[in-house]
Formats: structure tokens, sequence, C-alpha cells
């Protein structure tokens, strides 16, 4: 009986919660929404994406979020704050496929994954999406 509980404990410590990855996701939960987008800095995409999100910086604020590139291992803050981000974490909470190409992924306050694209998401797509989340909804109000 006690190898089977340990052998449940690890295995449960093996497929990782975002609360058990320092430098993961879970440091945002129900504080902010992040916005994860997996590109190299010299990608075709990811420089649309960013001029979108240069020009959204109040937009941004105003809805909590979190703008975080990830290429490879290294991950860089791209708008918002936080104390570590661990690029191998965040791609494996998120299940990142390596060869997928430019990827944008929002992440609800809630940690769920809410929007996954392999374009650059106009403001109006983004904010119209966090905009009808029943969570942005008490936030307005």
């Amino acid at each position: 009986m006690k190898t089977v509980a340990l052998a449940s404990l690890i295995a449960l410590a093996a497929g990782g919660s975002s609360a058990a990855m320092p430098g993961g996701l879970s440091q945002f939960q129900w504080e902010k929404r992040v916005l994860i987008l997996f590109a190299s800095p010299d990608d075709a995409t990811y420089l649309k994406q960013r001029q979108i999100i240069d020009a959204q910086q109040a937009g941004l604020a105003e809805r909590d979020m979190v703008v975080i590139r990830i290429d490879g291992a290294a991950a860089e803050l791209v708008f918002g704050t936080a104390k570590n981000i661990d690029a191998n974490a965040i791609s494996r909470e998120v299940s990142f496929q390596p060869d997928a190409g430019f990827q944008a992924i929002l992440i609800g306050k809630d940690g769920g994954v809410k929007l996954r694209e392999t374009r650059a998401v106009s403001e109006e797509a983004l904010f119209g999406l966090i905009d009808s989340m029943p969570m942005r909804a008490r936030e307005r109000k």
C-alpha cells in the first residue's frame, strides 16, 4: 500500500502543476491575464504583434495584462511586471510545440488557456475576447 501511495505522489509531482513551478504561470493566477508570444525577436509575425502591443499599452494595463515573449529557453518581459519568468516551465504548462512557429497564447486570470493563435492578434480581437469574459465584466462594474 505504501508503494502505491508513494508512486502516486511521484506521478503527481512529475506531472508538474503550475503551482509547483517557480517562474511559471501560477504567479499570475487571479491577478493578471498573460499573453505569451512564442517567437524569435526577428520573426515577422512577432514584429507585427509587437506593434499592436506597443500601441495598446493603456488597454493592456486596464485589463491587468502581462505580455511575455519566449524563444526557446529565453524569456523576455514585453509588458507588465513579473518576479521571475521560467520559459521552460511556461512552455510545458501551455503544451507549446517548438516546431509550431509563432504562437500567441492568452491565459486568463483563472489560469486557463483562452486563445491560441498562430497569427498576430488584433487589439479588437484580444480586447474583445477579454472584455467578453465574466471576470472582466465584474471588474468593470
